[in-house]
């Protein structure tokens, strides 16, 4: 596959390791890197398909000023909701893309793990699981891609994980306890779950 990866951050820079295992890839951010494959935006966005690994907060205006629509396919590479208006990701890039053309990209996994090639899992979601099945057969063998159609349910975990992991490292600031911190864990889950199923997951 020819894939452009645009945003060149520490999550960016890791899925350009993996992708480039299999795939022809290239890579763009708005500051110049020393990157072997880095190209000018216009190239990037003449790919088919794209891995978006932009922050949230930045979406809305990246792709208000930069994007160009030439029928591409795109993977978003972020998670979170919008502070500004309470939007999902999937909601802002729907508001450019249809969700046909749509997939989204989330954990468990860290970057630099990613970046030496350590056995990971990941989940694609996406309305158009061919699309997804896509993104998930493009990764090299240290990735275990799944596939989804709960788009709703991989924005909510991957950001509301976060909130969790927050309120566990105040248990542990507090030294509670790991009894604490697995009741807070487990019934975070919980809670998660609840909060997904709120917004449709």
């Amino acid at each position: 596959m020819k894939i452009a990866i645009i945003g060149a951050g520490k999550w960016g820079q890791a899925l350009y390791h993996a992708y480039s295992q299999d795939n022809d890839v290239v890579i763009h951010s708005r500051a110049v890197k020393k990157i072997e494959n880095f190209v000018s935006l216009d190239e990037a966005l003449h790919h088919k398909y794209l891995v978006m690994a932009i922050p949230a907060q930045f979406v809305r205006e990246w792709m208000e000023e930069n994007f160009v629509d030439y029928g591409q396919s795109i993977l978003v590479a972020a998670k979170g909701i919008e502070t500004s208006t309470g939007a999902f990701l999937n909601e802002v890039y729907g508001e450019y893309v249809g969700a046909d053309r749509l997939a989204f990209i989330s954990g468990p996994s860290f970057a630099a793990e990613v970046q030496k090639s350590l056995p990971t899992a990941l989940k694609i979601s996406s309305a158009n699981e061919t699309l997804a099945q896509i993104y998930a057969d493009a990764l090299p063998k240290f990735i275990k891609g799944y596939v989804s159609d709960d788009v709703v349910g991989a924005e909510v975990s991957g950001a509301y994980k976060n909130v969790i992991a927050i309120a566990g490292g105040v248990c542990d600031g507090l030294g509670l306890g790991n009894n604490a911190r697995a009741a807070l864990i487990s019934r975070g889950l919980v809670e998660m779950t609840r909060f997904g199923e709120a917004f449709g997951a």
